[in-house]
């Protein structure tokens, strides 16, 4: 959200036209208005292989990195780690950037939506993330930003859908 707010400014100051801004909204957005996940990704990094092959080959390197982060005991709970950043103090920071977008859109005659997508990986048991699809639903409500959620479009194909295998 901070990288589009920043283009989206670039992209007034150059005087590019924008009439519509579509914010496609991920549920793990919000993961970087959290400071663990700074420290984690900082950890992450600390961990980049030496041996050439994990490094420069995307294959084994993807391969790596997930062995890497099931070793970790921090990454196991990530979906509870999203949960909990929506009840907190990321949920706060998340909505004043985005407050900032939309005061940024109004002065320049520009209008924002939002497109929120759910997680694809498991559309057949209950959804964790209702109540965080409820509070942006909420939240753009609040302050008339159209709001499409997209969770009944993937849930009535969730048997064709296949979200990284791996």
């Amino acid at each position: 959200l901070r990288e589009i707010f920043n283009l989206v400014n670039d992209w007034i100051i150059e005087r590019v036209k924008i009439d519509v801004l579509v914010y496609v909204f991920v549920l793990n957005d919000i993961e970087h208005f959290d400071e663990r996940t700074n420290d984690y990704y900082q950890q992450l990094t600390a961990l980049e292989p030496k041996w050439w092959p994990l490094r420069e080959t995307y294959f084994y390197n993807q391969m790596y990195y997930r062995v890497q982060a099931l070793l970790r005991s921090e990454s196991i709970g990530y979906y509870d780690y999203l949960n909990e950043a929506y009840a907190g103090p990321p949920w706060g920071r998340f909505t004043a950037k985005l407050d900032e977008l939309q005061s940024l859109c109004e002065r320049n005659g520009i209008e924002l939506k939002i497109v929120a997508f759910p997680f694809l990986h498991d559309q057949k048991g209950e959804n964790p993330f209702s109540q965080a699809m409820i509070q942006l639903r909420d939240y753009a409500d609040d302050r008339n930003i159209p709001f499409q959620d997209l969770t009944p479009v993937f849930a009535a194909a969730n048997e064709s859908l296949t979200v990284n295998r791996y």
